[in-house]
């Protein structure tokens, strides 16, 4: 069964059973395609299924992520660092 979510995030794909599985390209260097606040709106989608059982898949391209420390580097810019807060 396809989810909608009230949040508009165009990259994406989701479904849902007992759990949202949600898989998404994040940051795209195509701003005319995605527009320069595609990371805002992923959040909020994230924001918005974080109560939910959720499976989030995608290339998020996030480079400054160090996901096994849970960290970011000390150049990330703060777009970089939301991501991480959020998720």
């Amino acid at each position: 069964m396809e989810f909608h979510t009230k949040s508009k995030y165009d990259e994406h794909v989701r479904c849902q059973w007992d759990l949202v599985i949600d898989v998404c390209y994040v940051r795209s260097t195509n701003a005319t395609v995605v527009g320069c606040d595609n990371g805002l709106k992923l959040r909020n989608v994230l924001k918005e299924i974080r109560k939910k059982r959720a499976l989030v898949l995608g290339d998020f391209n996030y480079l400054d992520i160090d996901w096994t420390a849970y960290s970011v580097t000390s150049t990330s810019n703060s777009d970089t660092y939301e991501f991480l807060e959020t998720v």
